[in-house]
């Protein structure tokens, strides 16, 4: 049976999807590695038997830097699960999120993707898995997709991208099955790529932004990057990412943050990732008068 046998490796930085594979699919024949703690299941597709290889970032570090190092070069963040052949070539990038699209919650984690999905020479699918809609807490209501800017402005013509899923429905399972529908068409020789950005999107994503994000106008970011007790403010700093990114993309030029001096000194020498792209794209610092 070996033979006959295709391994796969999914770069893991949740436990979710394994955990809910044990769970909900014990069917699948499973174990761990003991020299590396590596997961696996079999899978018994009708493309053949393949066995899918679970790399957790926080146990075998080692083994996750050595598959999906290279490729995080490229984002600011670490996507959920990265798909790899046999040979270490990547075929699949996924983040998924069981919460509420609420707010800026999406762009906010699109520092994990956006960057794959703008590069042209990248052609493998980048992909978000989430819930239509979900509770927002902190006004105690639903809220869905249809009501956000985001998914007016860019999520909602790119369903290749965007897996949105309906009340009830699983995230994992839908992760899993598509982590197999890229699986099926490698073995088929038919490997499922990405559509790439057209500008006409690009350019409608950034007037979404200038709309609806309060702390960008006319080409001024000025939200706050750090938290109080001077940490990174993560989802402040993602959302700079992209919009530096964006305008980047469209030829614009380089964002303007508006900040006091503390900030501006911690610009400088910030080794965050998000910042460290944008600081990179040479933005135009101005203090607050």
């Amino acid at each position: 049976m070996s033979k006959k046998v295709k391994e796969y490796t999914v770069c893991c930085d949740s436990a979710d999807l394994y955990a809910w594979l044990i769970k909900d699919r014990p069917e699948l024949p499973n174990g761990r590695d003991s020299s590396n703690y590596n997961r696996w299941v079999f899978c018994a597709l009708e493309e053949g038997v393949v066995k899918i290889n679970f790399v957790h970032k926080y146990s075998n570090r080692e083994g996750y830097s050595e598959l999906a190092g290279d490729l995080l070069k490229e984002t600011a963040g670490t996507p959920d699960y990265i798909l790899f052949d046999s040979l270490g070539a990547p075929l699949a990038c996924i983040e998924d999120s069981k919460t509420a699209p609420v707010g800026n919650a999406v762009i906010q984690r699109m520092d994990k993707l956006f960057p794959l999905l703008a590069n042209n020479k990248i052609k493998f699918p980048v992909v978000y898995i989430g819930p239509k809609s979900g509770k927002d807490e902190s006004q105690n209501t639903e809220r869905g997709w249809s009501q956000s800017w985001f998914y007016k402005c860019f999520a909602g013509q790119r369903k290749d991208m965007f897996k949105l899923l309906p009340p009830g429905e699983s995230v994992c399972e839908k992760t899993f099955e598509y982590i197999l529908e890229v699986i099926i068409g490698d073995l088929k020789g038919k490997p499922v790529t990405k559509k790439g950005l057209t500008k006409g999107e690009l350019k409608t994503l950034h007037e979404g932004m200038e709309k609806n994000i309060r702390t960008y106008k006319s080409g001024v970011f000025s939200g706050k990057l750090f938290k109080p007790d001077g940490t990174d403010a993560h989802p402040v700093q993602s959302t700079l990412m992209i919009i530096s990114d964006v305008r980047k993309s469209l030829g614009k030029n380089p964002v303007k943050i508006k900040t006091d001096d503390l900030t501006l000194k911690k610009l400088k020498k910030s080794k965050s990732k998000r910042v460290v792209r944008v600081m990179n794209r040479n933005p135009i610092l101005e203090l607050k008068q």
